[in-house]
């Protein structure tokens, strides 16, 4: 199998590598690989493949994974054909979308309806009961034979393809910690930080908002999805990067909408539209109805 720097160098790819005549780029080392950004424009060596440790990074825009470089350097072919010639580091021969486990909710799942302080909850969110049981497959949990998952809301999590791979539980007490459970990798099918909390509602053609928590996406509700927090992982952002349009809005913490700049910032470069939105609200989840419909109508979706 080839190297990535003889399969690129093949392609026509200009890669330039520490010593070549005339090259006075210093980040290019023994290690470290450039050719010209494909996603910034211009002739300097900026985008550069790391030898070792198997990834590509632009000094302008940022970390790129190996399908979004192909996919702008070899339009119109097939980017895991194309990863399957290659040579590469150990680390990225392990699926991101591997399979972890067995999908097992807790013992003790229930309708929404059952319970009615849980009920409430969502009442008191803001949220239509209704709507968070039927578009969001929402239930409940009051006993449990597993005493960490009693009395909490119980998130089923679908792939895009809307079949539930993962979970996830939070309690309605304010003295209970941690707030959210997540599945354990033996019980998910897919990590739950490689998904897209609402993804399956969404066309690749229209507009995606991007919210940190489940509260978040059905407070928006309309093309919402979550991620369930502000650390975005590579599968969820190269599942983010393939949106025409993507409208980030995060909590309004300072910290928080540091990382939402900069998550903007790294998706700038594909082809559609990014936008970084801070409502006048502590988190989307506690919006009014009029700051919700003012997000939509930036979003185009009014």
């Amino acid at each position: 199998m080839p190297t990535m720097e003889h399969f690129l160098r093949s392609r026509g790819v200009p890669v330039k590598r520490k010593g070549d005549e005339g090259l006075r780029d210093k980040h290019i080392t023994d290690n470290f690989l450039g050719f010209p950004c494909p996603f910034c424009g211009g002739d300097k060596n900026w985008l550069g493949w790391h030898i070792q440790k198997g990834f590509f990074t632009c000094w302008n825009c940022g970390w790129k994974s190996i399908p979004q470089v192909f996919r702008v350097l070899f339009p119109g072919e097939n980017t895991g054909n194309l990863i399957s010639q290659l040579e590469l580091p150990s680390h990225y021969n392990v699926p991101v979308e591997k399979p972890t486990g067995t999908y097992s909710p807790p013992g003790g799942v229930r309708p929404l309806f059952d319970v009615g302080y849980l009920c409430q909850y969502i009442v008191e969110r803001g949220l239509d009961p209704f709507t968070v049981r039927d578009k969001w497959g929402v239930m409940a949990i009051h006993t449990s034979p597993e005493w960490a998952y009693r009395r909490r809301l119980f998130f089923p999590v679908p792939d895009r393809n809307g079949v539930v791979v993962s979970w996830l539980t939070r309690t309605t007490a304010d003295d209970v910690l941690p707030a959210y459970l997540a599945a354990p990798p033996s019980r998910e099918l897919r990590p739950l930080k490689s998904l897209l909390y609402g993804a399956q509602y969404v066309s690749y053609y229209d507009t995606i908002i991007v919210c940190e928590g489940v509260f978040d996406a059905m407070r928006v509700e309309q093309n919402a999805v979550a991620t369930f927090g502000k650390k975005i992982t590579r599968g969820q952002f190269d599942e983010i990067a393939k949106f025409q349009r993507r409208i980030i809005c995060f909590d309004g913490e300072r910290g928080t909408q540091q990382q939402a700049r900069e998550l903007a910032r790294a998706l700038s470069p594909f082809p559609g539209r990014t936008d970084n939105v801070c409502l006048d609200a502590s988190d989307p989840a506690d919006a009014t109805k009029e700051q919700i419909d003012e997000l939509l109508y930036f979003a185009e979706l009014r």
